[in-house]
């Protein structure tokens, strides 16, 4: 079996909030350090896809159920794919982990973006969405043109 490292970001605190990057941690498996960051615009895609077959899976981790070893030996490809798209590590080099190895990464990968979800992006758009709903009452009430009215030609 292989023993994992995890430790957080080697960097000072207050730099991290002002800078904006917290939430990186770093692992080390497989004798390479990797750090693990909330997942970026250009990897969504590339994430939603890899995550599609593992949904069923990845839903019941969600709702306290634990990790099903089984399920995730059978989609190691799947898995595979996912946790490349989550660490930029070719999909290959993950999939010659050991099982432990990669249900551990996988674990840290997804907590790092849970945490990202939670923490920062939903207050994020909450805070957005208050801004529109502000921007948009400013404008005072909007009332449909009656019935039969027809708009000035262009």
């Amino acid at each position: 079996m292989t023993q994992a490292e995890t430790n957080r970001a080697p960097a000072d605190d207050e730099l991290l909030a002002l800078l904006g990057e917290s939430g990186s941690t770093y692992t080390t498996r497989a004798g390479e350090v990797l750090e693990l960051a909330p997942i970026k615009v250009r990897q969504m895609a590339a994430v939603a896809r890899a995550a599609a077959p593992l949904s069923g899976v990845l839903a019941g981790m969600a709702r306290g159920g634990g990790i099903d070893a089984v399920a995730l030996a059978a989609q190691g490809d799947e898995l595979a794919a996912l946790l490349a798209a989550l660490t930029g590590r070719p999909a290959q080099w993950v999939g010659e982990l050991p099982l432990d190895d990669m249900v551990g990464l996988l674990t840290e990968a997804l907590a790092v973006n849970v945490d990202f979800f939670s923490s920062r992006l939903q207050p994020a758009i909450e805070r957005a969405a208050g801004r529109i709903t502000a921007a948009f009452g400013a404008l005072g009430p909007m009332h449909p043109p009656p019935a039969g009215s027809t708009l000035p030609p262009g």
